[in-house]
């Protein structure tokens, strides 16, 4: 019978906010392993747990074992821990980092447990609003994986690692490089003696078209009309680092709108 009981492997922004979501949900956090002891006593703290090292975490007593750490990391913490005494299923939260990471003879109950979501370890997450991206590698994990997928989201589904990959890759084309294109926004504004709060209405009306309509369908600016005219005068006022990603993206926009049209390749 399921104990809601789960360790972690990580104390940064992720397991921080999860472990306080399940903890609020009504589960149970043992154990919390974490090179950065002093994050790990924090959140230990607060949601109850014990600190742990990483070979004290060895799925004894709970149900799931979360490693919540850097994908390059995610490995050599595999390593590190013992092979499991319990029955614990053992997931990582990682988009891009594929199951066949874990070794299905130490580790063979095991799976995936990654929200689609930027976090931070001092702002809230609003749990029931996240999607939940889960894999498993046995009916018993998936048991387990699902029951406390749902301590935190209705919005659960099922991806293989393949599948994950591209979405994460979708995510980082969506949010990260979103918010690169914005600080290139600001730089601009900044040297005309501007701030960005500037922008934040016009961002908040662009992310509302995205509610009804299809990204492609919500696109407008020069490129999307095809005024060659302006984008050239963009270009010429633009620093020539901000000018050159200006450029790429618009020639991107115009081969998708207008392939008959096209602005020369040194601009």
């Amino acid at each position: 019978m399921l104990k809601r009981k789960v360790d972690f492997i990580g104390s940064g922004n992720v397991a921080t906010r999860m472990a306080i979501g399940l903890h609020a949900a009504g589960a149970e956090i043992g154990r919390i392993a974490s090179r950065d002891r002093s994050h790990a006593a924090a959140l230990a703290a607060e949601v109850g747990a014990t600190v742990a090292d990483f070979g004290d975490i060895d799925g004894n007593d709970s149900d799931m074992v979360i490693i919540a750490v850097n994908d390059d990391a995610i490995g050599s913490i595999l390593e590190k821990v013992r092979r499991p005494e319990g029955a614990a299923v053992y997931v990582h939260t990682a988009g891009s980092v594929p199951m066949q990471i874990f070794d299905p003879q130490k580790f063979p109950d095991h799976g995936i447990f990654y929200p689609l979501q930027t976090m931070s370890r001092t702002l809230d997450v609003d749990w029931a609003r996240v999607p939940l991206f889960v894999e498993s590698s046995s009916s018993r994990a998936e048991s387990v994986i699902d029951g406390f997928g749902r301590m935190l989201t209705s919005h659960i589904t099922r991806l293989d690692s393949t599948q994950r990959a591209r979405l994460h890759a979708a995510a980082v084309i969506g949010c990260n490089m979103a918010v690169y294109l914005w600080s290139l926004s600001e730089k601009v504004l900044n040297d005309t003696g501007l701030d960005f709060e500037a922008m934040r209405p016009l961002l908040d009306v662009t992310l509302e078209r995205t509610r009804t309509l299809r990204p492609a369908d919500a696109m407008t600016g020069p490129a999307r009309r095809g005024d060659l005219h302006t984008i050239r005068r963009h270009i010429e006022s633009l620093p020539p680092d901000v000018a050159q990603v200006y450029a790429l993206l618009s020639k991107a926009i115009l081969h998708q709108y207008h392939p008959e049209l096209s602005i020369s390749d040194h601009e």
